[in-house]
């Protein structure tokens, strides 16, 4: 089995996924929205059918800042194929991988057999 790939921008951290709304309490943020939105539309895109099943991804995140924590972009992208309907639901995911791409153990479009998806997050210069 080769693993779906699927180009995604970068996700906002998840550290930046919500906001405090006076009377509202939290809030997803505009930065988020517009990602989430424009993430699940080109999901959708991509996929024919949700998977129903337990599945594996791998994450590789091109154009990270080195000071970025890889682990804040896990979230909004897992969400990006839930609501984007590659699968039914995020939980699902039970084996993940990702990696920067100065990571030592990148391996390289292609490569992630065994893998269901492999979403290549890219800074949109």
């Amino acid at each position: 089995m080769t693993a779906l790939v699927i180009r995604l921008p970068m996700p906002p951290s998840s550290n930046n996924m919500f906001t405090n709304a006076r009377g509202k309490g939290r809030v997803k943020s505009g930065v988020y929205v517009t990602w989430s939105n424009r993430a699940a539309w080109i999901v959708r895109d991509a996929v024919r059918a949700p998977l129903d099943r337990p599945c594996s991804v791998a994450i590789d995140l091109i154009g990270l800042p080195k000071t970025a924590d890889i682990d804040n972009r896990v979230k909004p992208v897992l969400d990006a194929l839930q609501n984007g309907g590659a699968i039914t639901n995020d939980r699902l995911v039970r084996s993940l991988w990702v990696g920067a791409e100065d990571s030592p153990w990148r391996p390289g479009v292609g490569a992630l057999i065994g893998f269901d998806f492999h979403i290549i997050c890219e800074v949109e210069r």
